[in-house]
């Protein structure tokens, strides 16, 4: 499947209240999957995905409650979790919230803007 650019979330003018990946999902509707499917492919392939986990967890103190806004495919957000987190989630994608449900019980996961 062709790479494509990950876009930021903030709503552009000319599209009010819509974000960038709303438009993109409205583009291709396939985007969700697509967009798991990388993550996926990038860990199986043994890149080391949990920097930005590894971050957060040195600098918030051991337990700390976490949002994790944007949350996708619940990467981080897990992470931090089995890093002794309590973790929020939210996105709204859900496609992507129910992924995170499905593979990465234990943080909370909600479907929002």
């Amino acid at each position: 499947m062709p790479s494509m650019p990950i876009m930021p979330m903030n709503p552009t003018p000319g599209s009010p209240g819509k974000s960038q990946w709303t438009r993109n999902l409205e583009r291709n509707p396939g985007h969700s999957q697509w967009y798991i499917e990388r993550w996926e492919r990038m860990r199986a392939e043994g890149k080391d995905i949990d920097g930005e986990a590894r971050l957060i967890d040195a600098l918030a103190p051991r337990g700390a409650l976490v949002l994790d806004a944007g949350s996708g495919t619940g990467r981080v957000g897990a992470e931090l979790a089995r890093r002794g987190h309590d973790v929020v989630g939210i996105d709204l994608d859900p496609t992507l919230v129910a992924y995170a449900e499905r593979t990465s019980p234990g943080p909370r996961w909600i479907t929002g803007d």
